[in-house]
């Protein structure tokens, strides 16, 4: 997803054209955003030693830092400007899950 010109082109048009075409910015949360937060919110609930109070919730926050990563490093160029490595970013997310686990 970071470095896919066609996936970045793809989710420009959805966001541009979500406000006359509902429906199809729909389509994609149901297909794309809802089975990756389901996953993800199974694996955390899976592990009730990170004791996450709401994994569902921890799942959103993290898949959003992801996405606002790639559409301000990526999508909108913003790499030079605000620059960071996308490894600082992960691991600054796993310490906060696994923060909670303490």
């Amino acid at each position: 997803m970071l470095k896919d010109e066609e996936f970045h082109a793809f989710k420009r048009v959805l966001i541009g054209e979500s406000g006359r075409f509902p429906e199809l910015a729909q389509f994609c949360i149901q297909c794309l955003m809802k089975p990756t937060i389901e996953t993800l919110k199974s694996y955390l609930a899976s592990h009730p030693e990170l004791k996450i109070p709401d994994p569902e919730a921890t799942a959103r926050i993290m898949l959003g830092s992801l996405v606002h990563f790639v559409l301000t490093q990526e999508m909108m160029n913003g790499e030079e400007i605000i620059p960071m490595e996308s490894d600082r970013l992960i691991d600054a997310l796993i310490h906060f899950v696994l923060k909670s686990a303490d």
